[in-house]
């Protein structure tokens, strides 16, 4: 069976066929899927039912395998991360981490480790538990978000820079009291980042609007309050039913996506336990993007795919 592409909404997320994830990819297979997620953003393949060691495998055909930038500022080395959480419903939010009480406006949008100086490449994830409803995982194309502003906003934003930085509570989700002091000092060095606010993609040559509701504190050069305006501006455009694709988990799925492209969403509202397996390959730095638009800067949809 040859390998086939469905797109899932007009701008993010492809379902893809004709793959057994449990077997090595040959070099053709994966220049497609490479090819396909810098595109699409969020890679959806069901059935596989994979181990650890399969998914590994998945993963080392997107890049090395690499453990998240923050758990490396830690001294911590292994690529594989268990996302396990107790039940919503009956957790007590008194004694819980205010990391994982967000209910502002936005929730916990959020590109993995944003203030770092590099971000993840991809990340792949699959299940291992799930409870019987909710628990779905979310994806929002922020090449499509900016592709969507006016020529005179891009044009604007592109000469900004966001201010990214770990926040006060993620001490707490991490144990930072249990850390080594070397282990406390790299983090107090590097838990703010400075990136453009538009990047482009290396791949795919779209022009991506690079912020995120969780890190994205401040944009260079604005007053708090002008930062707090366009950054909520910005978040209520990208948070539009228009650009999201809402995955309903499945045993058996693996999800990849593209950390450049996308940011997601784990909703919290699963009354039972749920436990996913994340891996990620390859660490990139974003980089400015610069030049003259092109029609590679437009998202591909269901209608323009190539």
């Amino acid at each position: 069976m040859a390998i086939s592409f469905a797109p899932l909404t007009t701008s993010v997320g492809t379902s893809v066929q004709g793959v057994d994830l449990r077997s090595p990819l040959d070099e053709a297979t994966a220049q497609s899927l490479r090819a396909e997620l810098a595109r699409r953003g969020v890679l959806i393949f069901r059935g596989q039912h994979l181990d650890t060691e399969q998914q590994k495998s998945v993963a080392s055909a997107f890049g090395p395998l690499e453990p998240s930038p923050s758990r490396k500022m830690f001294g911590l080395d292994d690529p594989v991360r268990i996302i396990q959480r107790e039940v919503f419903a009956a957790r007590d939010d008194s004694a819980t981490p205010q990391a994982y009480q967000r209910s502002e406006e936005f929730q916990a949008w959020h590109v993995d480790d944003t203030f770092c100086p590099q971000i993840p490449d991809v990340a792949t994830l699959r299940p291992e538990a799930l409870s019987p409803a909710g628990g779905d995982t979310c994806w929002a194309n922020m090449a499509a978000v900016f592709e969507s502003l006016s020529p005179a906003m891009q044009d604007w934003l592109e000469g900004l820079t966001g201010i990214h930085a770990a926040p006060a509570n993620f001490r707490a989700t991490v144990n930072y009291s249990a850390l080594s002091k070397e282990a406390q000092r790299r983090f107090e060095e590097q838990s703010i980042g400075r990136h453009p606010l538009v990047i482009r993609h290396p791949v795919s040559g779209q022009r991506i609007l690079f912020a995120n509701p969780t890190y994205t504190t401040a944009i260079e050069g604005l007053s708090a309050r002008e930062s707090r305006m366009l950054l909520r501006f910005l978040f209520t455009e990208a948070t539009r039913p228009d650009f999201i694709y809402r995955h309903h988990w499945e045993m058996g799925d693996l999800v990849m996506w593209d950390e450049l492209t996308t940011m997601h969403l784990g909703p919290e509202d699963f009354p039972a336990e749920r436990r996913l397996v994340r891996i990620y390959a390859g660490l990139t730095r974003p980089t400015a993007a610069s030049g003259p638009r092109s029609n590679q800067d437009r998202p591909r949809s269901a209608a323009g795919r190539v």
